[in-house]
């Protein structure tokens, strides 16, 4: 699933084929099929798995929204391939057609859950939901655009590039009174 995962990465989902994967795994096409009978379903498992490891499970209550995003970027850090294979299949799966179009819709509804999550959990934020919402999609598109930029140069710290960004993006979110909207 390694090598299958690395070459989603690099080249992914259309650039892919089953054979090609078989081929760098030193298996058989019919190897392959065995375990992931198509492509769409080998895929998938690459995905949860790369997912599985990137997405913090932490107690909202006591590490708060920037704590909770900045170990996401750590874990990004230490798992460069499974934040680049996210992104690349995410920017592909924009396309409805795409066979991971929904896998991706729920990844994206997941990632805004739990950062509103921690943004209401944050003992430093005193947000209602809707507020919590938009920092939520805030911080999350941030976050995305700074690991991109990571993955593309690596020329800057992007676990300190989330925080501060993530501070910010707080920052902004504590002064603005909704109250009158």
């Amino acid at each position: 699933m390694l090598i299958a995962k690395e070459m989603f990465a690099a080249h992914g989902y259309w650039g892919t084929s089953l054979t090609a994967v078989a081929r760098a795994a030193d298996l058989s096409s019919t190897g392959v099929t065995h375990h992931f009978p198509s492509k769409d379903m080998l895929m998938m498992a690459v995905l949860d798995h790369a997912s599985s490891s990137l997405l913090p499970a932490v107690d909202a209550g006591s590490t708060g929204l920037r704590a909770s995003m900045s170990e996401l970027a750590r874990r990004a850090c230490a798992d460069p391939s499974s934040a680049r294979l996210v992104l690349m299949l995410e920017a592909e799966a924009c396309s409805a057609d795409h066979p991971a179009h929904r896998w991706f819709q729920h990844w994206r509804r997941t990632l805004r859950s739990s950062a509103r999550q921690w943004a209401l959990a944050d003992p430093t934020l005193r947000l209602n939901q809707t507020e919590a919402e938009v920092l939520g999609l805030q911080v999350v598109a941030t976050c995305e655009g700074l690991l991109l930029h990571w993955l593309a140069d690596g020329d800057f710290d992007v676990v300190q590039a989330v925080d501060a960004a993530v501070a910010t993006l707080a920052a902004g979110a504590r002064v603005c009174d909704t109250s009158s909207v």
